[in-house]
């Protein structure tokens, strides 16, 4: 068991009239918002002397005292970081997130390098930055080698609003996906998902037990075997969009995880242009090596500025390289 770290600390004024969740939020970045609820609900976390819940508002001199497991409690040291930035303001961030960086870091890791680098983002190259310390607030989950808009907060009003709308699912979500197989020109899956838990985090179809789950799919552009699929999740459930594809007979093209057994791990320009041979010698390099989805659009409402006027914001992620290439050699070689 991971030795346990005592924490305490005093309400600040600027924290008054927020959720405790939020406020723990702000101030462990490095938690999962999951594990914090589960702190709560085990009693691990007192306001005032008494359990504290994710609703209770707190006040200014309130007292916080809580248990962490020391692994959660990390020492993030900010690091400079090249960020495609997709919009800013004084309150909120959004990013076009690359491949291979966990939005909080997975079971067994100490990989904190996106966190690091929005510290230093945020401190020191941001066109807001003062040169003093904001804490980035993750508002949503992407896969770690799912790229694409991810969205941070960096007050604590931004982070409650910007949660409450992905949790009233009043956030317009769009991924781009290739996959395999034929699929629909348009479809609703409806899937019911559960997480099966434990090491790996599968989540699994479960008919009796599962969640209710929803996504509409678009097919934009066919190839032989082959196809692109815009993808609209109306829920959130985790590995919600490459789940339903997987089931609904259309894995994404390269998926370790949900491309069915044995499971798929790279694609090759053999597989799409017919008689290619590596040259003598030389071992073929893989197009892509990670699942093949990205989440290009995002439309929310925006905190809202000086004015109190709220403002309705629609973002654009361009997709990565190695999808690109994809297509590229699907055109060229996979042509219907």
């Amino acid at each position: 068991m991971s030795p346990i770290h005592h924490s305490s600390f005093i309400i600040h004024h600027s924290e008054a009239g927020s959720r405790l969740q939020d406020v723990l939020a702000a101030r462990f970045p490095a938690v999962s918002v999951g594990a914090l609820l589960r702190l709560m609900a085990n009693g691990r976390v007192l306001l005032n002397g008494v359990q504290g819940t994710r609703n209770m508002l707190v006040a200014a001199g309130d007292s916080v005292e809580l248990d962490l497991p020391d692994k959660g409690l990390p020492e993030v040291e900010p690091q400079r970081m090249a960020f495609d930035v997709l919009y800013e303001d004084a309150a909120c961030l959004v990013i076009n997130k690359p491949a291979g960086l966990a939005v909080v870091p997975e079971r067994e890791s100490d990989d904190y390098t996106l966190m690091a680098g929005l510290l230093h983002y945020l401190q020191h190259d941001s066109p807001f930055a003062t040169g003093e310390l904001v804490r980035p607030m993750i508002v949503h989950r992407l896969d770690k080698d799912t790229t694409g808009a991810l969205v941070i907060a960096k007050t604590l009003a931004a982070m409650r609003m910007l949660t409450e709308q992905f949790a009233g699912r009043t956030v317009q979500k769009e991924y781009l996906a290739i996959v395999r197989g034929d699929p629909p020109d348009e479809a609703e899956l409806a899937f019911p998902l559960t997480a099966k838990g434990g090491r790996g985090g599968r989540t699994l179809v479960n008919d009796h037990r599962g969640r209710p789950s929803v996504t509409l799919i678009r097919t934009e552009e066919r190839f032989l075997g082959y196809a692109l699929v815009r993808a609209f999740p109306k829920t959130g459930r985790t590995h919600q969009v490459r789940v339903h594809l997987m089931a609904a007979g259309f894995p994404l093209v390269v998926d370790p995880m949900y491309s069915g057994r044995p499971p798929r791990t790279a694609i090759y320009l053999s597989e799409l242009k017919p008689g290619y041979q590596p040259k003598p010698g030389r071992t073929e390099r893989p197009l892509i090596t990670r699942q093949a989805l990205h989440a290009h659009r995002l439309e929310f409402d925006l905190p809202p500025d000086e004015t109190a006027v709220p403002k309705r914001i629609r973002v654009e992620a361009s997709l990565p390289n190695d999808m690109e290439t994809v297509l590229k050699m699907l055109r060229k070689y996979r042509r219907v």
